[in-house]
Parts: structure tokens; sequence; C-alpha cells
């Protein structure tokens, strides 16, 4: 099967493209040919692709490639690997070459075009590590670059010895011959990556190989023609690329039969359970699978006895048990079963019990307390009565004590004595069941009838409050009604009051008594800060108190302030070094205050910056203050108030840098690096999109130059040609798109470079209709040489049930559908017509087609894209499961909406839909709806507010809200481990959003901005499994989340407009 995949960016680069014709050859489709154009200020030139439509016939090529290896893809360091490369198709003559990509993810051509299929790698000295091995082929003879070409992986890493293996089978041990039995190998501790090794052992014979040592941990034994009898198979296991014989085994036993085993039986008997001695019992047996031709052998016991058997084998499914002079006791029968001819002991049992008794049955109990109705106290005995109805005339009973936080105990065991006493003094503060047994005494049974009964230990209450009829600030002589509110509990309480001043200790002023109220009068009370404390106990329960609350209170010689306003004379997002004044105003009181002034850094800790004065202003110098946000407390008294104050309240200090300097920062040193290149191109392509939006849509026109800048560098630097990445050339060029219509929407065209313009017109037109589009379906590589207009009417005219994943519209295709939408609104608003605008026409009109078929509308106003088409992808193969454990096994979901990662591109991309149509026009007011609807789905389902569990905003992984595993094992994930629930999130801080255009969205982005610095947990959501991928360090993850980028983002997000 033939591999989509990354070309080396060392390779030379293949002149012609390839499609199999009907006439067994192959017709070259186009030539790419690159020349050089001068641009207008003679600067510097760039390279423009043509394409040429070649007519000639060329010979037979290779097709299709296959590489193999002689170890699994997880080897120790020094391991010698032979790979195998073995092409297929054309003429059978082949040269093979082979390229090596590093941990680093540099590739490196490890040997040049050669007839031998076989390249040898000796890892001795190689750094441990991820590595890719591809092999190219073409025929002997040809002069294209590669024909076919396919990639491997290789994990080189240390080996850990595994430390134990266990085997499973999906077979019983029974089994009959003839079946296949599949065995199942699990390695424990060391790398978890395995090879595992079977051996077979048929009855009386040595161990054979079954299997050498595969990654594969199932092994399948065909039993036809084995003989009857017992048959041992052992796994080894050892670490992947491990040179040890074995460093754990298991084994597991069959018994192996010729005919069908008999998987169950069932046992009757004519008689109740319970019998008296003299009675007989006729037991019937009945075999279940098998031959249907069965025999049975019968056995019983006593309940103080041993097996013994009653019955031998024989045909005959009946057994008749005479009871006669038998003690009483309960009886034990057990039927054997087997089909006729079987060599095992037996193939399925049965038991059932009997009661032999004259003895009658307990038919029921009653059960009683004095316990008072309602909640009770601890330490109260409760007596419990028992009365059994029915049986001997004297019954036997047993008491079993439960409650909300223990099991089941035995507190009293069988005894005719009928009463229980319960003493409740070590009780806890819940609820309580007492259970009796009642039996027949004598009776060998557990027991014949039973009753439950509740009691509710008495609880304090759950809360208390002590109210004054005075302020907290009272003058000398003053008397306080002072009273205990309590909620919750039962019973009467009985509450006690103690008093201390600032200076002095506690003491009792009103011992315990059921008056919850005291009064207490200030007379001779010093000024200073006073404490009220007041215990409560349930009343009569002597010991330690079971609740208590304080109150304080100052006596003071003047009135206390009542009301504090703050205020700053900043306000907003406050630059690093901008002086701030604070200032203070009291009310109420003596009128004559004195403020005293807190400030809280951004690590959290409280400083006080300014002593208790008269002074009502307090100068913050922020010279040195990092970004954050501070918090500011004042607290202010009366004049010659004792009291530590008496109103506070705080202000919040945002000191961030303004989006001019985060901008020139940030921004402007961005774009003006070469962003076009491998590395670069993707990130770029998304990280710019907000302030491209922000930078044309506000007053801005410095930012709108640093972008006309970058595109100009673009255009003299020549150097797209080596972005060879779909997705990333197109998503970087969508932004150039969006640039070319922002600036001509804002009579901006001075600032278009015309070549940028061209550049857009050749790239559409070269994936829209001449290079060829290419997907897999059931494993073949299908090849549209009409490129994706080709595709995409394939796409739209076949059924998922047919082609499932191969109808997917993906990002390529609609960010060359957006970029053409993005030339057609600029040639609306430039009212120009270019030689290629029929072509525009054709894909805006297929855009109409794509969102008209492939949306499916859910309840409540929102919709998907292609629900379903992407459940057989390789991405969302584990969706079904919530969390990340080592060894999932696939988990696909049906139906499952697209990922919300993806997804996030849909708001910008169905803006430049809609602006490639006229104000009024119906294609446009399509568009608008569906970017309205997607904003209920967004904000509705997909995502989720902060919480008491997370402080931040989060987004579900897919569009549906369904929140299972995304990309599980895929190559640029940290640990290859996926993206668990939620983790997914951080792309929304992107900005991407903000395109709904609701007040609703742009709130959250403020949100998101004020939250800014963000907590290290929030960091870690956003991020996920970080890629492994070389990023630019502006905008590296997690660096991007601390270093102003993305607060930036957001910030231009809640504010932007569309």
């Amino acid at each position: 099967m033939d591999v989509a995949f990354p070309i080396p960016a060392k390779r030379e680069k293949s002149p012609k493209l390839f499609s199999p014709d009907s006439q067994g050859g192959s017709t070259a489709i186009v030539a790419l040919r690159s020349r050089k154009y001068r641009s207008k200020n003679g600067r510097a030139s760039r390279r423009r692709l043509q394409v040429e439509h070649l007519e000639s016939r060329i010979a037979f090529t290779a097709t299709r490639i296959e590489l193999t290896s002689n170890l699994d893809w997880y080897v120790a360091p020094g391991a010698e690997v032979a790979y195998h490369a073995q092409a297929g198709g054309g003429n059978g003559q082949y040269e093979y070459r082979f390229w090596l990509r590093d941990p680093d993810q540099s590739w490196e051509q490890v040997r040049g075009w050669n007839s031998s299929d076989t390249w040898f790698w000796d890892t001795a000295g190689e750094i441990s590590g991820d590595y890719r091995i591809q092999a190219d082929a073409r025929e002997i003879g040809s002069s294209v670059s590669r024909e076919v070409g396919t990639v491997t992986q290789l994990e080189i890493a240390p080996l850990t010895p595994s430390t134990g293996v266990t085997l499973s089978t999906d077979s019983p041990p029974q089994i009959t011959t003839g079946k296949t039995i599949t065995f199942t190998a699990q390695g424990q501790g060391g790398s978890e990556l395995y090879e595992y090794r079977y051996w077979m052992q048929q009855a009386g014979q040595d161990w054979l190989l079954a299997r050498d040592y595969s990654s594969d941990p199932e092994w399948g034994w065909d039993t036809t023609g084995i003989q009857q009898g017992n048959h041992s198979v052992r796994v080894d296991v050892r670490t992947a690329g491990s040179t040890a014989d074995q460093e754990a085994s298991a084994e597991y036993t069959h018994l192996l039969t010729a005919q069908e085993v008999a998987t169950g039986v069932t046992l009757a008997s004519d008689q109740s359970r319970r019998v008296n001695p003299g009675a007989t019992i006729e037991f019937t047996a009945d075999g279940v699978g098998g031959s249907g031709e069965y025999e049975y052998r019968f056995w019983m016991r006593s309940a103080s006895g041993s097996w013994s058997v009653v019955q031998g084998y024989s045909t005959d499914s009946h057994w008749q048990w005479d009871t006669t002079d038998l003690p009483s006791s309960r009886y034990f029968v057990q039927v054997d079963v087997r089909s006729q001819g079987s060599i095992l002991s037996r193939e399925a049992a049965q038991v059932i019990e009997h009661l032999v008794t004259d003895v009658p049955p307990v038919t029921g109990v009653n059960l009683i307390s004095n316990a008072p109705s309602g909640p009770i106290r601890p330490g109260t005995n409760i007596q419990f009565q028992a009365l059994a109805a029915g049986g001997a005339a004297s019954p036997e009973y047993r008491f079993w004590l439960h409650s909300e936080s223990t099991s089941w105990q035995l507190v009293r065991d069988y005894s005719t004595d009928s009463t229980w006493s319960w003493d409740t003094s070590a009780a806890k503060w819940e609820t309580y069941w007492v259970q009796v047994d009642a039996r027949s005494e004598g009776s060998s049974e557990s027991q014949e009838a039973s009753a439950v009964i509740s009691s509710v230990i008495i609880s304090p209450p759950t809360s208390l409050q002590l109210v004054s009829d005075q302020p907290r600030s009272i003058h000398p002589g003053t008397i306080l009604s002072l009273n205990v509110q309590a909620t919750g509990g039962a019973g009467e309480q009985e509450y006690r009051y103690w008093l201390r001043s600032k200076s002095g200790s506690w003491q009792v002023v009103r011992n315990y008594s059921t008056d919850p109220s005291w009064n207490w009068d200030t007379s001779g009370a010093s000024n200073e800060i006073y404490y009220v404390q007041v215990d409560v106990r349930t009343a009569g329960l002597p010991g330690k108190r079971h609740g208590a609350t304080v109150a304080t209170f100052v006596v003071s010689p003047v009135d206390a302030a009542t009301g504090l306003s703050i205020t700053s004379d900043a306000s907003g997002s406050i630059p690093p070094g901008t002086a701030v004044e604070i200032t203070a105003q009291g009310t109420g009181g003596s009128g004559n205050f004195e403020y005293r002034f807190w400030l809280e850094s951004v690590e959290g800790s409280w400083a006080v910056v300014q002593d208790y004065s008269t002074q009502a202003t307090c100068a913050w110098p922020n010279a040195d203050a990092p970004v954050g946000v501070y918090m500011v407390q004042v607290d202010v008294r009366s004049v010659g108030s004792p009291d530590e104050r008496e109103v506070a309240r705080t202000l919040r200090l945002d000191v961030r840098e303004s989006q001019d300097q985060l901008w020139d920062r940030l921004i402007r040193p961005y774009l003006a690096d070469p962003l076009w290149t491998n590395r670069d191109a993707y990130d770029a392509g998304q990280s710019l999109m907000i302030p491209l939006q922000a930078a044309f849509t506000g007053d801005h026109p410095e930012w709108r130059q640093d972008f006309a800048d970058h595109f100009r560098n673009l255009i003299d630097s020549g150097e797209l040609e080596e972005l060879d990445g779909r997705l990333a050339r197109l998503q970087y060029l969508y932004v150039a798109s969006r640039f070319v219509g922002l600036a001509a929407a804002s009579n901006d065209y001075d600032l278009i470079p015309a070549e940028l313009v061209t550049l857009l017109y050749d790239e559409v037109e070269r994936y829209w209709q001449i290079e060829p589009s290419q997907n897999y379906h059931a494993g073949v590589l299908v090849t549209f040489t009409g490129g994706i207009k080709e595709h995409l009417d394939w796409k739209l005219n076949s059924s998922y049930e047919d082609y499932g994943v191969a109808r997917a519209i993906t990002d390529v295709d609609l960010f060359v559908l957006g970029v053409a939408a993005e030339l057609k609104g600029y040639e609306r608003v430039s009212a120009r017509v270019e030689s290629r605008s029929a072509m525009l026409d054709e894909v805006t009109d297929t855009t109409v087609r794509v969102f008209q078929q492939e949306v499916q509308q859910t309840g409540g106003g929102g919709w998907l894209f292609q629900p379903g088409v992407f459940a057989e992808h390789s991405d969302y193969q584990f969706a079904g499961h919530d969390s990340i454990v080592n060894h999932l096994s696939p988990d696909p979901v049906t139906g499952i909406a697209s990922d919300s990662s993806h997804a996030h591109r849909l708001p910008v991309l169905l803006t430049s839909f809609a602006n490639a149509w006229s104000a009024d026009s119906s294609e446009r007011l399509m568009f608008e709806d569906l970017r309205a609807g997607l904003e209920i789905q967004f904000m509705d389902v997909v995502l989720q507010p902060p919480d008491a569990n997370f402080a931040g905003y989060r987004t579900t992984n897919y569009m549906d809200g369904r929140n299972g595993l995304y990309r599980y094992g895929y190559s640029t994930a940290a640990n290859s481990n996926g993206y668990g629930p939620y983790e997914l999130s951080g792309t929304m801080t992107l900005g991407w959003w903000s395109f709904l255009g609701t007040e609703r969205v742009r709130e959250v982005y403020a949100n998101l901005a004020n939250a800014y610095p963000l907590a290290t947990n929030l960091i870690e959501t956003y991020v996920g499994p970080n890629t492994t991928r070389e990023q630019h360090p502006l905008v590296a993850l997690p660096h991007t989340f601390d270093n102003g980028f993305r607060e930036l983002l957001a910030r231009l997000a809640a504010e932007l407009q569309i």
C-alpha cells in the first residue's frame, strides 16, 4: 500500500507527476517549471510555477512498495537492522534509495540509488529516540526523482527487561478437538514493548516451537487432528529488541476431547427445600450442550460430613433419596454430567440443598424498641424486643448493628433471649439499623425470618451565628444583647458565653444554660477590641462542647466609619512603569478618618505600603513591578478608634503592556522573520489571523504596514517554492489572501504587492485544476489528475456509506476554497476582472454546494460539518475512550463530529465565503446564517465555562460535545499519548472563534485576557501533549502563553470586529 509522507528537504525535486492510464502505461500529466520574475522595484527575483501539458507516452512505472526489517520497531542501541524494500508494478526491474530521519527531525540520504533492495543499519552510537526510515523506488533507467516511496518507524531506547507475563485464552479449559484456540499474552514491567514466542507440548511429548518471537501477543492453535488428552501451551516474553532468550514465561493447559463437552446441567427435586425425616425425594438432572447424549453421577453430603457417591455414572438422570432415620441437618446433593464416552471426570456440575428436620420453621418475627420517636442523644440505653411467629416453642434470636459509616456487625449471637440492650454512649451522630434473625431452636438454618428497625442518634447544630442588637463598634456603657442562632441538629441545646479583651485572657461570663442569650454591660470596659465566644452542646450531655462561634466588638470613644470608596487615576491595563495614585474616602462615623494602604503582589503576598495616617492618597510608583494583577486594600477607621479597621475595600490593578507595546515586542519582530519556511508557515498561518484582522478593523496604520512589509519580503525572497507541505503552505497563503481582501476593503491598495495577488491566483489554479489530488480508499491510493476540482466533485457525488473517510472535505480543500473566496471578494471590491475570474466563480459555486450538502443541523440552532465522515480516520480511532492508558484498543464512535481543533478555522472561512458575495445575495446570507448557527454550537455545546474544578475556559474535543481521546499515538504528540479530555482547548486561545462576531464570544475572550498570567494547570491543559515539531521561539509552546503572545491574541479577539 502506498503511504503519503513528507518529502525530505534534501531530496532533488521531482519534475513530473504521473497517473496510471487505461493502456497499462502512464501519461505525464503536468510538468512544473520554475521561471524567475523580476520584482517591480528590481530588488530581488521570485519564482513562479508554470504549467505545461505534455502528451508524450512514458514507460511503465513502479506503483507500490513495501518496506520490512529483520527486527521489531523497538531496538536497543547497537542493534543491527536490515531493511528490505520490495517494489511492484512496472516492468519489475527496480533500483532503490534509502533515507533516515533522526529524532531532531533532520532527513539524511543514507544510501543512493542502487539495484540492491536491502540497507543495513548499525545503530551503535545512535542517540535514543524516534527514527523514520524511508525507501524510494523507481525503474532502472528512470530519470524521475522517485516513482513510489514508503516510510517506517524505529524506536531506539535502552532496554529494560520485562518482569512477567500473563497468558489467557478465548476457550474453556476443556474443548473438543477441531476447534481453534486463540491465546493472548500480556507482558509486564520493563519497557512495556514486548515480543512473544509460543511453544506447544502435546500429551506425553516434548515441547515444540509453535511460533518464534513476534510483537503480536496473540497466537491461534488449530486443534484439528490433535489426539485427546492434556496439552500445554507456553509463552516466553522479552522486551522488544532484547537478545535474551526469554525474560519471563507462562503456561496454560487444555484438555482436548473427541466429543463436544456438556456446557451445563440442571438439577431439580420433587420436594420443597424443607422436608421431614422419612420423606423420599426424587432428583432429576438434565445435561446442556455437548453431544446431547449424557451420563450422570450423583453425590450427597450432610452439613458436617464429606461427599460420597450415591449413584455412579450411568445414563439414568434420576436418583431417589430416602431420608428415613436421617438426623436433622442440611444436606447437599450434587450431580456431575459428561457426554457419553468422555474421558473427563466431569464436564459440568450442579448442587441442590435440602433441610431434613421435624422442627417447624419460624414464619416471621417482629422487632420493637423503647427508643423515643425521632433523634436520640448519645448515651441513651435502648432496649430491643423480638417476637417470633410459628416454629418451635422456643425460638432463638441473633442481633446485628449497622450504621451509615460501618457495615453490619454481629452484636449478639443466637440465644433464646429475645431482648438486646444497646448502650449508645460511643455512638456517632448518624443513623443506625438493628436487625434480628430468628429461627426455631435446634434448626440448622442460618435464619428463618428477620426484621430491621432504625434509630437516629442526635446531631449538634450544623451552624452557629452570634447576633447583637448593637453595631460592631460601641461606646463604653452600652449594653449589648447577644443571642445565638443555631441551625440544623436536633434536640435541646445549651450555651456557654466567654469574653476576652485583646490585651486580656478568656473568662467565662455565663455558664451552660438552655438560654441562648446574654447581655453584656460595657460600663467600665476599656477602649479596645473584645471577643465574645459562645459554646454549644446537647442539653444534659457532659463533656466537651459540640460547636462554638466567636464575634468581635470594639469599645471606642468615637463613632466608627461606616463606608469607604477607593479610586485610582489609572484604569484598565496599566503599562509597567506608570505611576498610580490611589485615593480613599471614608464615610459615616466621626468624619475624621485615618487610612492604611496594602498591596498584594503578583505572587500573592500582602504588604503595608502606607501605614495609618490621615492622608487619603497613596502613590505607587510601579517602576519595577512585573506584569500581572495587583490588589490594593485600604483600611479606614475614625481617628482615636482602637479598632484594627472599621471598613476595608479592595481595588484591582492590572499591570500589563499595552497592545501597542506587545505588538512592538512580539508581532513586529515575528513579521520581520521569513515565516514562509517549512518550520514556521503552519504556526504563522494560525498565529497571525487575529493580529491581521485587528490591524485593518482598528485604527492601526503602522500595524497594516508591518503586514505589507512582510508580504513584500515574501515576494522579494522568491523562497515560497521551498515550502513543500501542502497544509502549511495553504494555511499561510490563506492569511496572505485575507491581507489582500482586508487591504482592498480598507482602500489600502498601495499596501498590496501586485505580485502577491498573481501568486495567489497561481496557487488557486495550481491546486484547483492542475496538481493531482490524492487520497486513500480501502488501502488504495487514488489519484485525481484534475486536481481538487475533480476530487471535490467526486466527494460530493459519492455516498458516505460506500466511501466513508475518503469523502472528507480536508483542510487543504477548505483553504483553497478560502483563498479563492478572498480573491473573489477582492475582485468584487476593486471591480477588477482577471483572466482567471471564471475559475474563481467555479470555486465559489462549489463552496456553496459543499456547505449546502455537507452541513447537518442539530437541535437548538447549531450544526455540524460532515458528522461521521471522520469516524474511520486514525486520529479518531480512540474517541470512545475518556482516559489515556497504555495499550488501548481502538474504540471509534459512529457518527462522531469533527474535532474542535480543526473546526476552529470555520468562523474565519465562513467570513471569507460570505465576503465573496454581494451584500444582498442569497449566498452571502447563507454563509452568515451558518456563522450564526456555528456560534450556537460553539457556545452552547463545545465551550465549557470556568467552574469549581477548573478556573479557565475549556472546549470539548469534538464539536458534538463528545470529549474522548484524539490522536492517540500520533507521531507529533509528546510520548505519542494523544490528547485527553479538554486537551484541544488550547486552540481556542488562538482567537479564531472570535470571528463568530457576537458579544458573548467577545466576552469569553475578554475574560480569557483578564486571566493572564495563566495558572500552571491552565497552561498544561491548553498545551496538552506538546508537539515535537521545532517552532519559532515567539510562538513555541508553552512559552507563547507566558511571553505575552497568546495574551495579546485574547485581548485583540475581545475587541474584534468583522
